[in-house]
């Protein structure tokens, strides 16, 4: 026993200590993942992103404030089981650039609306024109990340997005998560893969010809009495 606890006392102990913890954790985590590791993860990597970039949080801000008037526009996106998420991101008139101005959505993946990873973020308009047949990506909490980027090294179509999106909810694990984040990661170090923009789906339909003005004021309208009856429902059951 002396000797064991010798061994540990050492550097080389010390290490296979930390190597048999990090294990148990991972271990741990992947066991819990469907059940409630992914949204403790989801708090806590959100919330050390956003104090990690709170100083560029900042910088932004004051920039919207002065050029705009004004910090944070609002989206409504379409979150687990259509739930409308609304979210914060940098106003439009700030003149900040894309993915910046996206930046404080991760608070609403420390407030649970949204995850690191999942589907592709549909603006809730976005989600009442997607087909009936691809309701099952709507199960789980959509992603900054979209899942089923690994699975297209160029933006896919919309029918084939929403697919891969449909087969997430059943796979997803730590590990499939964790691979899509480095893959994502390398192909940007590598200026390649694709992001889709909440918009996106509407655009594509207009293009297409599949979706003409009367219908987007219909999807719209469909849209706000939607939300507004999620809220009614929700407040009757507080």
């Amino acid at each position: 026993m002396k000797a064991f606890l010798d061994f540990l006392a050492s550097p080389a102990g010390i290490a296979v200590y930390c190597l048999v913890a990090v294990a148990i954790v991972v271990f741990f985590f992947s066991v819990n993942y469907r059940f409630f590791a992914k949204r403790a993860l989801d708090v806590i990597f959100g919330a050390l992103l956003a104090a990690v970039t709170s100083p560029v949080l900042g910088v932004c801000a004051a920039v919207c404030r002065y050029r705009a008037g004004r910090v944070f526009d609002y989206i409504v996106i379409a979150g687990r089981d259509g739930e409308p998420v609304k979210a914060r991101v940098f106003c439009a008139g700030g003149g900040l650039g894309k993915r910046i101005s996206r930046l404080p959505l991760l608070l609403s993946v420390v407030t649970g609306g949204l995850s690191f990873i999942g589907p592709a973020l549909l603006t809730y308009t976005e989600s009442v024109l997607v087909p009936e047949e691809y309701s099952a990506r709507f199960g789980v909490r959509p992603g900054l990340l979209a899942a089923a980027s690994e699975s297209f090294d160029s933006q896919p179509e919309y029918p084939e997005l929403f697919a891969a999106d449909c087969r997430y909810p059943e796979r997803y694990s730590l590990w499939r998560d964790v691979r899509t984040l480095f893959l994502r990661l390398f192909r940007a170090l590598r200026g390649e893969g694709w992001r889709l923009e909440p918009g996106g789906y509407i655009a594509s339909l207009q293009t297409s010809g599949k979706l003409n003005e009367e219908e987007l004021v219909e999807a719209e309208q469909l849209s706000r009495e939607e939300q507004l009856e999620y809220r009614r429902r929700k407040i009757r059951v507080v």
